[in-house]
This record gives structure tokens, sequence and C-alpha cells, in this order.
């Protein structure tokens, strides 16, 4: 049985994640030198679920491909100041990706986000 590095709903992640590696993805944190808790989900940190995401989704680390990082990343009114690109080895979590650049991700409880940051970047 697999651990995950948060507690999860029951049937999260869906079975249409998969495990393969992830290349350049972005993920939006607080300082110029990620620590782990920037790759905390919404639902570890306890805010508020105001978009309606589904349980399992609100309880992934979201990322984003380098388009979609870019886009969010020009929006005036974001309040995230840095964006660390990941190069994420395969079998670290079960991963899902959207159309739109949005990929949620369920860690497994050893793999260790901020090792696989290749830089982080200030907006």
């Amino acid at each position: 049985m697999t651990n995950y590095r948060e507690e999860l709903p029951d049937g999260c992640p869906p079975p249409s994640a998969n495990e393969d590696a992830l290349a350049d993805v972005w993920r939006f944190i607080q300082g110029q030198s990620p620590v782990e808790s920037d790759f905390d989900s919404h639902a570890k940190l306890g805010k508020p679920n105001r978009k309606g995401a589904s349980e399992c989704d609100f309880a992934s680390c979201s990322l984003f491909d380098t388009k979609a990082a870019k886009n969010m990343a020009k929006n005036q009114f974001f309040k995230r100041k840095f964006a660390s690109r990941l190069d994420i080895p395969a079998s670290s979590g079960k991963h899902l990706a959207n159309s739109k650049g949005h990929v949620h991700l369920w860690m497994y409880d050893e793999f260790d986000p901020v090792k696989a940051v290749v830089e982080t970047v200030k907006l």
C-alpha cells in the first residue's frame, strides 16, 4: 500500500492519474527559497474551498505547465511573488493534468518536492 504525503479522501487520486515523470512544471511559492510547506494542498493548509473543487482535487498540490504559469504570473492581482520550476521523477506520486495547463499532484510520503526544484524565479 502506498502512503501519500497528505491524508486523501476515499477514491483519491482518481484511477486516471498516473505516475509518469513531470518536467518543467511550476509551483507558485511565498519566498525565494522553497520549503516543504510551499507544496501543501489548500486542504492541508485549512483554506476554504471557495471554487467548489472536489475534495480530491482540493487535497492535491497544484502545479502548472509553463504557458499556464506565465499567464497566471501576468495577473496584477496575483499574490505570490516567486515560482519554482520542478522536474519530478516518475513514481513520486500520482498526477492528473487538464487541458488548461493545471496539474493535480498527490505526492507519495517519501517524495521531497524541494529536492525536485530546478530553479526559483522572482515574478
